[in-house]
């Protein structure tokens, strides 16, 4: 799932510091896109370090750890099949691709996504993988750097754009159902891909938002965890994680295992990288009248979505459904499941609005 460093990457030579490097010989395989990118990459590198008033050692150390950070990134296999586990009725023309939150380092059972009130597992069910959960060694590594956790996220991105065009391509009814980290992703790929949105019969995205508040995504990066009180302004969390914090530290009882092996600051890096982008430009000039957007008024994990977000889905025609006083997770329960179920499958148009 990942790749060794490569013969034809090696440490930086000291005569050749802040200088043009020799071409590499040539792979007999096509190369993927990540390693594509490296040349530019190590570029970008080397003249931010040289202009930047860097020492050649430290100009060394950044450009050989985008180095490893590149050949490093999972790649994708060519069997598209490896991208998603499919369960419930398989031979249903009407296919639900899943994107969980997270992100952690493992698919939830599927048996598990019966309970959460939407009956996805009626039809054919597709969770789709997420590098992360595809190679969970990436969230297995407290000191996940930013490039890598770019670079990651750019592979989920790919992932769930082929397993969509896969199942298209198979002339069946997409649906497409996300939460949390699952939404936020949907969302980048939609602005990657937009000609996707035309593909899918609906979208329903739960407890996602379109910007992230910039000091969140920001202080994500440096390590930091942050709430949201109420649903309102961001604060940072009464506890901050540190390089041993596994997923689910907070709400485990002394001694109980952690349901996955996912460190936390790991977590934040991928988290932080997928908000940096205001999707509120990224999407502009898509039509969006396939997207059911939800929120949950006191939502204290992502908040609820500012009055921005709110114009911004209005002019582009989604739907949007807000649960007053509701959780992160309100949208799996009664009555709000159903609802959200026969928006889905076009039996209805009922919404909720929020009085904030």
């Amino acid at each position: 799932m990942t790749r060794k460093l490569s013969p034809f990457i090696e440490p930086m030579n000291p005569s050749t510091r802040c200088s043009p490097s020799p071409s590499s010989p040539s792979r007999p395989s096509r190369p993927s896109r990540h390693r594509l990118m490296l040349p530019v990459l190590l570029s970008a590198a080397l003249l931010s370090a040289c202009g930047g008033g860097d020492s050649s050692r430290s100009a060394e150390e950044r450009v050989n750890s985008i180095a490893r950070d590149v050949l490093a990134t999972t790649e994708l296999p060519e069997d598209v099949t490896r991208l998603y586990k499919i369960s419930g009725n398989v031979a249903s023309n009407t296919v639900v691709l899943f994107l969980q939150g997270g992100p952690v380092d493992t698919l939830a059972p599927a048996d598990s996504l019966d309970t959460l009130g939407l009956g996805l597992s009626t039809q054919a069910l597709v969770q789709v993988h997420q590098a992360n959960t595809y190679n969970p060694a990436i969230v297995g590594n407290p000191d996940l750097t930013e490039t890598r956790a770019t670079l990651e996220n750019q592979v989920s991105i790919e992932m769930v754009d082929r397993v969509i065009r896969h199942f298209v391509s198979q002339g069946r009814r997409v649906q497409v159902v996300t939460h949390s980290f699952g939404s936020l992703l949907i969302l980048r790929t939609l602005a990657r891909h937009p000609e996707l949105h035309a593909m899918v019969d609906r979208f329903l995205v739960l407890n996602g938002r379109l910007n992230i508040p910039e000091v969140v995504w920001q202080g994500m990066r440096q390590g930091q965890q942050w709430r949201f009180p109420g649903g309102g302004a961001p604060a940072l969390a009464a506890r901050q994680p540190t390089r041993e914090s596994l997923e689910g530290d907070d709400d485990r009882a002394p001694g109980d295992p952690p349901l996955t092996h996912t460190y936390t600051l790991s977590q934040l890096k991928l988290e932080s990288d997928m908000g940096r982008i205001a999707l509120t430009d990224a999407l502009a000039g898509l039509r969006m009248d396939r997207v059911i957007m939800v929120e949950a008024s006191a939502d204290e994990a992502i908040g609820r979505l500012s009055d921005l977000e709110r114009r911004f889905l209005a002019d582009a025609g989604a739907t949007r459904y807000c649960i007053e006083g509701g959780s992160h997770d309100s949208a799996f329960e009664t009555p709000y499941a159903q609802e959200l179920l026969a928006l889905l499958n076009g039996t209805s148009t009922a919404t909720r609005t929020c009085s904030i």
